[in-house]
């Protein structure tokens, strides 16, 4: 017998609220980081319109999406260590970014403030 044989997963506006984060993050996909040495690194954030990606590994591409899942911003060639973003022709708000790299993908928030 499992000690404890149910669990409870909780839903806010479509994002599960569990205390198993592992389940968490398989379902939102969204990881949060804090831009330790093996991962990229956006900032400044919040920005007013233009961001810029420093990253010790190579990056092959990136998306920006809108809090609606359009995609506002797609560069698919080599973008290699460094980018700049710039996205001072959308609203204010919460994006989403997702960089990949030859072998991981990372998620992130940016903020863009006017």
């Amino acid at each position: 017998m499992q000690p404890f044989p149910y669990q409870a997963y909780y839903y806010v506006d479509d994002v599960c609220l569990s205390t198993d984060s592992l389940y968490n993050e398989t379902w939102t996909s969204l990881i949060e980081t804090t831009g330790t040495s093996n991962q990229p690194i956006i900032f400044p954030n919040p920005s007013s319109g233009f961001f810029t990606i420093n990253s010790p590994i190579p990056m092959d591409n990136y998306c920006v999406y809108n809090l609606q899942g359009q995609l506002i911003l797609k560069m698919v060639k080599n973008v290699s260590y460094k980018h700049s973003i710039g996205l001072s022709d959308q609203a204010e708000g919460l994006y989403l970014i997702r960089i990949q790299s030859k072998y991981k993908i990372y998620n992130y928030k940016i903020v863009l403030t006017y």
